[in-house]
């Protein structure tokens, strides 16, 4: 009776369980070379992506060192400003303290700052110049 079952039922065949390990162990292995070809693009990448990464943090503080000094010379001249203003007061001071009347032809206007507004406005892309990104091969690193 068991021939009369297995004839039925199709008994144990291992041959499909047989073929997809052989399946999932070629899987496997493609995988592994996907892997490493993927590791190697990434490796080849690596100088021209750290290259363009330097270049935009320069340009970034070239933007920042150009802007500083107009920064600092506003402060001087706020603080230079403020002063003068304290010390042309001074005599309105004594004259309201002292009872005399008070001379308001001697009060100036507030000096102009001299800024250069055109530091602020750089750009740390200049598209004239030769872009670093063209010669960029995502797979392959820089093409020199």
């Amino acid at each position: 009776m068991s021939k009369a079952v297995k004839s039925v039922f199709g008994g144990t065949d291992r041959s499909g369980q047989r073929k997809t390990e052989a399946q999932n162990r070629l899987s496997q292995e493609y995988i592994k070379s996907q892997e490493s070809k993927a590791q190697g693009y990434l490796s080849n990448a690596m100088p021209g992506m750290q290259e363009a990464t330097a270049q935009g943090f320069q340009g970034a503080a070239n933007v920042l060192g150009g802007a500083v000094p107009q920064q600092i010379g506003a402060l001087q001249q706020g603080s230079q400003a403020a002063q003068q203003y304290l010390l042309g007061g001074m005599p309105a001071f004594q004259s309201a303290l002292m009872g005399t009347p008070i001379n308001y032809g001697q009060f100036q206007s507030a000096p102009q700052f001299q800024l250069d507004p055109s530091t602020f406005q750089q750009q740390v892309y200049n598209p004239n110049q030769q872009n670093f990104m063209q010669g960029f091969n995502p797979l392959g690193g820089m093409v020199r």
